[in-house]
């Protein structure tokens, strides 16, 4: 069994679903387009459920665009800001207009059924918005595939194939593959079709497992890739790795503070702000989720700041005009994520999903069906609701006064129904 097939499932359980980039901005910075996965571990029909939104910045209004039992893949916004495309679960590649909520199917592929698998495929648009790559399949049948935004006219770009970046120009398209002696590699592929160029390699022995998302530098000489190195059938802190796209000597990232963290890489803006990389605590210590600076030169590190009150991150991304993270977030295993973004300047966040009037239907609907749910599962409902809020019960009251509803249903949820 190659590297290429063992690296998905095996980061999925190391990384504890952070290893997804589930959240796109709109070109002009008004929209961000998220992806939700229901697992929720009481109830096993929403197990794997995918769906994808549109939350408005300025209102915070969200809405639902598609749903799928089986699963989505990330979304990614065209450049123009009209489109978002997506692959599901039973390989079709989608994209979807804004104007008329218009849903096409490009092309079909081979279903991808992993759900570890499939919430790591992400596309990605040429500059011009002309052509989308698309990661198609999963495992040993992994491929990366051009296709035509217009006409549907696609290509293969490169087998055993995963992973597609374009370039900032458009003219290339970087990616990773499996090569010889079954090494992962860092490839570069022309757009237009052709060879591809070896930028790097992660090591067979120990494994070095490159993860995605890869970021290029804004001028496109350069890329910055996360990568995990297992040893003893477990996962060390994953590093951040600089690799000039000519050959040039790469640059490794250094901690940047004794307690461990690994960095998983989501954004390059280019001049003093580095490379920004999310800094995931291990499993065994108490540190938060951090937003972290990389100098690329010098692999230097630096925290900007702290997530609190996170269990997991799912991905992050940076607005177009550098001022705001989008990022995924739940309080524990059972809470529906939460959609936040977060100041660069001042640190500042606000939940925007899920909303409070939605929280609010979502519990009054559960009190009203004590038979089929169980008190746990009506403790997280209430917790999505104070996420929700960004407070507790008592606070929520105070911003949001005509909920006066939120007390009765505490009490009903919480303290009338024991635990079956």
């Amino acid at each position: 069994m190659s590297r290429l097939r063992l690296c998905l499932p095996f980061l999925a359980v190391a990384l504890a679903g952070c290893l997804d980039a589930p959240v796109s901005w709109s070109p002009d910075g008004k929209r961000v387009a998220f992806r939700v996965c229901r697992t929720h571990q009481h109830d096993q029909r929403k197990s794997g459920k995918g769906e994808i939104w549109i939350a408005d910045v300025a209102t915070g209004a969200c809405t639902l665009v598609e749903t799928c039992d089986e699963g989505l893949g990330a979304p990614s916004w065209s450049p123009n800001g009209e489109s978002l495309a997506w692959l599901t679960a039973k390989g079709e590649v989608v994209l979807w207009r804004s104007q008329g909520a218009a849903r096409r199917v490009l092309a079909e592929s081979s279903p991808v059924w992993d759900p570890d698998a499939l919430r790591m495929q992400r596309p990605s648009w040429s500059p011009k918005g002309d052509a989308v790559a698309f990661p198609l399949g999963a495992e040993d049948a992994a491929s990366i595939g051009w296709f035509d935004a217009e006409t549907g006219d696609h290509r293969t770009i490169a087998e055993n194939a995963m992973f597609p970046l374009f370039a900032p120009d458009g003219a290339n398209i970087l990616g990773c593959q499996k090569g010889q002696s079954d090494n992962l590699d860092l490839m570069v592929w022309p757009a237009a079709g052709g060879a591809g160029r070896r930028v790097g390699s992660w090591s067979k022995d120990p494994p070095e497992i490159p993860l995605w998302p890869e970021v290029w530098s804004p001028d496109g000489t350069a890329v910055a890739t996360s990568y995990v190195t297992r040893e003893n059938n477990e996962a060390t802190l994953l590093r951040v790795r600089i690799l000039p796209i000519d050959g040039g000597a790469c640059v490794e990232s250094r901690a940047p503070c004794e307690s461990p963290l690994s960095l998983l890489v989501f954004a390059w803006p280019g001049g003093k702000e580095g490379i920004l990389a999310l800094g995931m605590p291990h499993q065994t210590h108490t540190t938060p989720y951090q937003i972290v600076r990389i100098d690329p030169a010098t692999g230097a590190s630096e925290l900007l700041g702290g997530l609190h009150g996170c269990s997991y991150v799912s991905g992050a991304a940076l607005s177009p005009d550098g001022g705001t993270i989008a990022y995924l977030a739940a309080g524990n295993g059972d809470s529906t994520p939460s959609l936040r973004l977060r100041s660069v300047a001042d640190g500042k966040e606000r939940i925007v999903f899920p909303s409070l009037e939605d929280a609010i239907e979502y519990l009054e609907g559960m009190s009203s069906e004590v038979g089929s749910a169980t008190r746990s599962e009506k403790a997280a409902g209430f917790e999505l609701l104070c996420d929700a809020a960004l407070a507790d019960v008592e606070e929520a009251l105070v911003r949001y006064p005509r909920h006066s509803r939120l007390i009765e249903i505490q009490n009903d949820i919480l303290n009338l129904h024991p635990e079956k």
